[in-house]
This record gives structure tokens, C-alpha cells and sequence, in this order.
């Protein structure tokens, strides 16, 4: 996993904030590279033909269509709203990654929020805005990556995988007619996704295993 997080980042900074570019290019078969080795034995044991290639597809489309989501609200929005977005939904994520009983991918989801709150500070001075906007489109891919790990090799209950899996897809719905995006409504939109995820985590938690004293 760390390894396809410096991955992204690296492409993503090669790429720069350049719609068309052979980052996006390279960036999505990132995802879908990544989306195969995180899925491929979990696949091989469990799933066959169409619904392993579905669960690939869909992770890869699910991260890709993350980072694009920050690239179109960044001209939309203040600059320091694009890293909130990823902290916000790896934020909500870490805890549901607890329930399902893995510390390791919390500590990592902890990490990519630190990053990012870190690059929403950064912002609040112009001329760090494209570092910014650069930090969350790494960043985003993640969060469903690592929905997908605490599903597939912990105990993350699936419905609750993908509400925060796809939460940072919801910030879209903070978009307005007059072109401009409201923290707000897409801030909203992406922690009420979160908060339905950790409640449905809740609710998967796995039983305490039984021991005999």
C-alpha cells in the first residue's frame, strides 16, 4: 500500500494540475495496477470471472473518479478546500477502519489526513494553492484503496466500505448553477456519506472471540 500511495503522488506532481496530460494518463493505470494487486488474491480465492473483473474496475474507476472530482472543484473553490476534502474522508475512514479490527490501515489513514491537513494550512498563503490541489489529488485515490484493504483483509463490513470508499465522490454535490462550489453543501454531503459508512461499520463489528479461561 505504501508503495501505490508514492506511486500516485509522483504522477500526479509529473502530471501537474493539467487536464489531458500523460500524468492523468499514467495516473489512472496507477489505479487500475493498484486496484488489481490490492484485489488479485482476494479475487483468485473468492471471486471468479465477471465479479473479480467488476470489483477491479469499479476500485479503479472509484479512485481515479476521486482525484478527478478535486481537479474540478479546485478552480471552484477557496484554496485551501481541496486537501480538506481527502483529510475529511480518511478522517471518518480511520475510525471505521478500527472497527473492523486494523490498526495498521487507521495509522495509515491518519497519515494521509495529517498530509493533507498539512497542505490545507499551506494554502491558506496564495502561492501554495497548486501544491494543494496537488496533495488531495494523490491523496484521494487513496481513501478507496484503503476502504477496499479494510474490507477484502480485515473485518470492515462491505456496505460500509464503499459509502466511504465513495465519499469523497460526494463533494461534487457542493457544486452550483453559478459555477462556483460551496464548502458547505459538498463538505456536507461527503461527512453525512462518512458518518452512514462508520454507522454501518458499527454495526458489522465483528464478535469479541470466544476464549476459554
Amino acid at each position: 500500500m505504501p508503495w501505490i500511495v508514492l506511486a500516485l503522488g509522483v504522477l500526479v506532481s509529473l502530471g501537474g494540475v493539467r487536464a489531458g496530460s500523460m500524468g492523468e494518463a499514467a495516473l489512472l493505470v496507477v489505479c487500475v495496477v493498484g486496484a488489481w494487486w490490492l484485489t488479485e488474491s482476494a479475487r483468485t480465492n473468492e471471486f471468479t470471472g465477471g465479479s473479480g473483473g467488476l470489483l477491479l474496475g469499479a476500485v479503479a474507476l472509484a479512485s481515479y473518479a476521486s482525484s478527478q472530482v478535486v481537479r474540478t472543484i479546485a478552480p471552484k473553490a477557496p484554496t485551501w478546500s481541496p486537501p480538506l476534502l481527502p483529510a475529511l474522508a480518511s478522517v471518518c475512514l480511520a475510525p471505521a477502519l478500527l472497527l473492523g479490527r486494523s490498526a495498521v490501515l487507521a495509522q495509515l489513514s491518519g497519515a494521509v489526513c495529517a498530509v493533507c491537513v498539512v497542505a490545507a494550512v499551506l494554502c491558506r498563503r496564495q502561492r501554495f494553492g497548486e501544491l494543494g490541489v496537488l496533495v488531495a489529488a494523490a491523496a484521494a485515490p487513496v481513501v478507496p484503496f484503503l476502504a477496499l484493504l479494510g474490507a477484502l483483509y480485515a473485518y470492515l463490513d462491505p456496505g460500509a466500505a464503499v459509502c466511504l470508499g465513495l465519499s469523497p465522490l460526494a463533494a461534487i454535490l457542493g457544486l452550483r448553477r453559478e459555477g462556483n462550489w460551496s464548502p458547505s453543501r459538498g463538505a456536507g454531503a461527503l461527512l453525512i456519506l462518512s458518518a452512514v459508512g462508520i454507522w454501518l461499520a458499527f454495526q458489522g463489528l465483528p464478535e469479541p472471540p470466544a476464549y476459554d479461561y
